[in-house]
């Protein structure tokens, strides 16, 4: 396994603006769950 492999991440588009989220080494579950925390206090 290598690091691209090892990384999960979620993409999104808000207000015009293109937002990534990723943990390394993370479960997918995780990396949504801090998306929809930086949705919900609007970064």
């Amino acid at each position: 396994m290598n690091c691209h492999t090892a990384y999960s991440r979620v993409l999104w588009e808000q207000n015009g603006y293109q937002y990534e989220i990723g943990i390394k080494m993370g479960r997918q579950e995780e990396v949504v769950e801090a998306a929809n925390s930086a949705i919900a206090n609007q970064l």
